[in-house]
């Protein structure tokens, strides 16, 4: 059996300007991991993680994909950002720090081909969007998971509107999921994907970005039903963008 790939790296980003070089808003804050890792497998790893992160994506013709995060007032020091495939063949993981830096956005540095990585980043700019989850949560990688956080997957996020944010859920093979927002009186009925080969996550949730705009995070609680019977829910805390 071959033993995966590990890739460890401080990553750095240059900020003087360059010929083709993305002009970054203002707003955006350039953050690099302190500890950045990437695991690639030759066989596929079943993560015990029931929720892969919500996320704003879209395909990317880029020579590298990109990710935001709208980091909430509050949070403090560490904050990690996980990346997973479908599949469960692929995992990089960064732990970030707010550097006092917080309600705003940041743009998370995830290596570039420079740091060797040419190979897994050439698999993300691939594979298609409801295949690649992503969380952003407070705390370290290595430390108990704190609030969420909305990532954004190759898009600006004052390009996204009102339009939905998409939850990636492991059922662990559970015939539907239905999930509850906040106070929302009606649940809403999860996409169940069959297809693949679904290792790490196998429901989709629209997430409704306008609610989440309100004050304060958000409880989400997410039910899978089988056999006639509803599992425990599953809770995260979600933070969303401010109201403008």
């Amino acid at each position: 059996m071959h033993k995966p790939f590990r890739l460890s790296a401080v990553l750095f980003v240059l900020l003087s300007p360059s010929a083709g070089a993305q002009q970054i808003d203002e707003s955006i804050f350039v953050n690099q991991a302190t500890n950045f890792n990437v695991s690639v497998r030759q066989t596929a790893e079943i993560s015990g993680a029931r929720v892969l992160g919500v996320v704003h994506a879209r395909r990317s013709d880029s020579q590298h994909p990109e990710l935001y995060a709208y980091v909430p007032e509050g949070w403090q020091g560490a904050f990690c950002a996980r990346l997973v495939t479908a599949d469960g063949f692929l995992e990089a993981t960064g732990t970030y720090d707010t550097r006092g830096s917080t309600g705003r956005i940041h743009r998370l540095e995830l290596g570039s081909d420079r740091d060797g990585g040419a190979a897994w980043i050439d698999r993300l700019r691939d594979l298609p969007t409801e295949s690649v989850a992503i969380r952003v949560r407070a705390a370290a990688c290595d430390a108990p998971a704190g609030h969420d956080t909305i990532a954004f997957w190759n898009v600006p996020p004052d390009a996204t509107g009102d339009e939905p944010a998409t939850l990636l859920f492991n059922s662990l093979r559970a015939s539907d999921v239905i999930l509850y927002q906040g106070d929302a009186a009606k649940p809403v009925k999860c996409t169940m994907i069959r297809e693949g080969l679904r290792k790490a996550f196998d429901a989709v949730c629209p997430i409704d970005g306008a609610a989440l705009s309100s004050d304060g995070p958000m409880e989400i609680k997410l039910f899978a039903l089988r056999n006639g019977d509803v599992d425990p829910p599953v809770t995260i805390t979600l933070h969303g963008l401010p109201a403008q």
